[in-house]
């Protein structure tokens, strides 16, 4: 079997099962097969033979779905390639293959470490924040925790993964909101905005809710059923770009575990523009994201930070690794380029900054070929370096601007 026909058979399945084309097709199928039996022992059995399998493997994804210049060419439901590769499959499912993605029953697999704990730090304190340099995969980890405090378990592809958010996106379970400099009390809690209905000509101001707000209503309203109100789940994104004590006002006691309504030491406000009386209740989880490299972000204050939960996310040689599957010339290249810029940040760091707080992320090093591993150094990697030392997190010491340029 050559690296095209396992492909191209790991493809079929893929999308037989729920699989999605997009741009980042390559990393998802990569991360289906790994948790595909009889995909990874065909996989393995490849690697052995040919080094250069993920990079052929990348190559023929592309190829296949014409990815250049974000035109993605998809297969219909009934996918001619899967008569080929039931073989693929154990040997009760490969007769009769369902080929109607609609139909297909859903896989779990075990939530990864980093989301139990942050479960049970959110069980704890009710909202947590996820700090690293960029890269690290803060925003990554949210679609699964948040799909995860939902429904308790996790679909075994990230493109049944995505697909699940997307759909308690949809159902008002999971709500999405960047913090920004420009941010205020009005925008996130409730505020006087222009009445948009208005049809008699006139300028109106009305009390409208924000995001928060919102989000709490909808945990608050009991289900159809009777059954206790599900759990919510609000992510904030870049939590610290915003001025938080403005941006929450008198959230930050509600948002307190102990406070929320129904708890022991339940608390209510009334709102300023509303007059209504408010508590938020105890199914919501809220979830934020922060940069600990860029200084120039606000910081967190005492008050919020007992509030909050903080979980470093770091960077890990261990994620490339695995996906390369510990083997070929490019992961050999990207271990090279990823110790010499650990080492090159290590060596030459400000003592305001702990190594972890700006070790560039994993994400960075993950280059399906030789052409995304020269994108991601040239366009990525060497520009966020070249920032690390404008702003002070590297100190120059006659040589980082020249190391910096000759990374390969």
């Amino acid at each position: 079997m050559t690296a095209k026909e396992f492909t191209e058979a790991a493809i079929a399945v893929f999308l037989e099962r729920g699989g999605e084309v997009t741009p980042d097709i390559t990393l998802d199928l990569m991360k289906f097969i790994e948790h595909d039996d009889a995909l990874l022992a065909d996989y393995h059995a490849l690697a052995e033979e040919n080094d250069y399998v993920n990079h052929i493997i990348g190559k023929t994804v592309k190829k296949f779905f014409s990815l250049e210049n974000d035109k993605v060419i998809t297969l219909d439901g009934q996918c001619s390639l899967l008569k080929n590769y039931t073989r693929f499959l154990p040997k009760d499912e490969g007769a009769g293959i369902n080929t109607n993605k609609n139909t297909m029953q859903t896989e779990y697999r075990m939530p990864d470490p980093i989301v139990k704990t942050a479960k049970k730090l959110l069980d704890n304190a009710g909202q947590i924040i996820l700090q690293g340099a960029p890269g690290c995969g803060k925003t990554y980890i949210t679609t699964e925790l948040a799909v995860y405090l939902c429904d308790g378990q996790v679909p075994a592809s990230r493109a049944a993964l995505k697909a699940r958010y997307k759909e308690l996106e949809a159902e008002g379970r999971i709500g999405f909101t960047t913090f920004h400099q420009s941010l205020d009390y009005e925008e996130f809690v409730e505020g006087m905005k222009p009445d948009t209905e208005n049809t008699d000509g006139e300028m109106r101001f009305v009390v409208k809710p924000g995001i928060f707000k919102r989000m709490c209503e909808r945990a608050s309203s009991p289900s159809s059923e009777g059954r206790e109100a599900a759990p919510h789940v609000l992510i904030i994104d870049e939590i610290n770009r915003a001025n938080i004590s403005k941006v929450l006002g008198e959230l930050i006691t509600l948002i307190e575990k102990t406070k929320r309504v129904g708890a022991e030491d339940e608390f209510y406000v009334t709102l300023p523009y509303s007059g209504e009386r408010f508590g938020v209740p105890q199914n919501l989880y809220i979830i934020g994201t922060m940069n600990t490299a860029d200084r120039s972000l606000g910081y967190i204050d005492y008050a919020i930070r007992r509030r909050f939960a903080f979980l470093p996310l770091v960077s890990e040689w261990a994620v490339v690794r695995d996906f390369y599957g510990d083997r070929g010339e490019l992961m050999n290249r990207q271990h090279e380029l990823y110790t010499s810029i650990r080492n090159l940040v290590k060596d030459h760091l400000n003592e305001d900054f702990l190594l972890d707080d700006v070790m560039i992320g994993h994400s960075y090093f993950l280059a399906a070929t030789d052409e995304d591993y020269k994108l991601n150094l040239d366009y990525k990697i060497r520009p966020l370096l070249e920032e690390y030392l404008r702003d002070g997190i590297l100190v120059e010491d006659g040589t980082v601007k020249e190391t910096i340029k000759n990374l390969r």
